[in-house]
């Protein structure tokens, strides 16, 4: 869904964007608190809006469309942000189920952070509930989840023919165990169509045999003790959320450690103005970024300075960390996030050659 959206604002044409980011924290679901955030927000734009030069009808028409995208939404039940995108031909309101700070941003381009953080697959997994009572599988993007046993709108490309139904046969052992190797081959249906993390619940005993039999074990990276038939989807997401802090973990240490094995084979770059050139010319396979970093910088042709340099053609640049992530996604690489705090030299590439 990300993918979708990053795609349309970067071809949003010429002119002037809008990019709206608001943390839904607590207090965001009071009327009042909302309003006036909102019209804080609003009002912060109207005016950067009128300082780059814009007449009065072009601004208006902006501030029309972005009124209209925040009519009817249900702030009571959102997501932990909040994203209004306003420009060209685009009108979006996107919800992001992860943490975001507050930005108000009038450039030439769109802020596409959030969305690039949205598209990798940090978040991204499916949690497999084994029960006698029918099992489930779910597809999870952060605090949200989907049944995908059901048919979800939005989700057509994990529509997948598949009988979930166990006939309960008076607690027959060997049937249940059946019946879990029939629910793991359906759960290779799935991951045909996305390789995703799995996280599986259950009871221990059916989690220990669906963990011995499965010939999914590579994906299989978390598990979750318990009975989840009756749990709704709000509080499940609460029980995921430790299992998927240690996958990202994991996750996280695993990219460092490729790179440090890249860095052997001369295939690895380290900080930002040494992967900047490299991204230009379309080397980086996977850019590893600390989140939440930001960088102001100083171009002259293809070279980045973190401080303005001795050269009448240099470009100042608000945030290079931005530039660097649409150069790479650009020349097809991947962007990686790794957690605040745990990355040294806040940027560093894999490299294609």
């Amino acid at each position: 869904m990300y993918k979708s959206l990053f795609n349309q604002l970067r071809s949003a044409g010429d002119g002037w964007c809008v990019s709206i980011v608001l943390p839904t924290e607590k207090g965001f679901q009071d009327h009042k608190m909302t309003d006036a955030t909102l019209k804080g927000a609003f009002r912060e734009a109207e005016t950067a809006l009128e300082e780059k030069g814009l007449d009065k009808r072009a601004v208006k028409d902006l501030m029309d469309r972005l009124h209209a995208l925040a009519e009817g939404v249900d702030f009571a039940h959102g997501e932990e942000g909040l994203g209004f995108f306003v420009g060209g031909q685009v009108a979006k309101k996107v919800d992001f189920p992860f943490p975001v700070h507050r930005k108000v941003i009038v450039d030439t381009s769109f802020e596409v952070r959030d969305l690039v953080y949205g598209m990798g697959s940090l978040d991204e997994y499916f949690f497999l509930s084994l029960s006698r009572n029918d099992s489930r599988l779910y597809y999870g993007l952060g605090r949200k989840l989907w049944d995908v046993t059901k048919h979800q709108e939005g989700l057509e490309d994990l529509a997948v023919e598949a009988d979930w139904s166990f006939d309960k046969m008076h607690g027959d052992h060997d049937a249940f165990q059946t019946y879990l190797q029939h629910v793991d081959k359906n759960l290779g249906l799935y991951l045909n169509r996305r390789k995703l993390p799995v996280i599986v619940g259950g009871n221990e005993e059916s989690l220990n045999f669906f963990f011995n039999h499965t010939h999914h074990g590579e994906h299989l990276k978390g598990r979750l003790n318990g009975s989840f038939d009756q749990v709704q989807e709000t509080k499940l997401a609460e029980a995921l959320a430790p299992v998927l802090h240690d996958i990202r973990v994991a996750r996280a240490e695993n990219v460092k450690d490729q790179l440090a094995e890249a860095e052997g084979r001369h295939k690895a770059s380290h900080g930002i103005v040494n992967v900047w050139p490299l991204a230009r010319e379309g080397r980086v396979d996977q850019l590893v970024v600390e989140r939440g970093y930001h960088c102001p910088a100083y171009v002259h042709g293809h070279e980045l300075f973190l401080e303005e340099p001795d050269s009448e053609v240099v470009v100042q640049v608000e945030d290079a960390v931005d530039d660097l992530i649409e150069t790479v996604l650009s020349h097809q690489g991947n962007v990686f996030f790794v957690p605040a705090g745990t990355f040294e030299p806040k940027v560093a590439a894999l490299l294609r050659y």
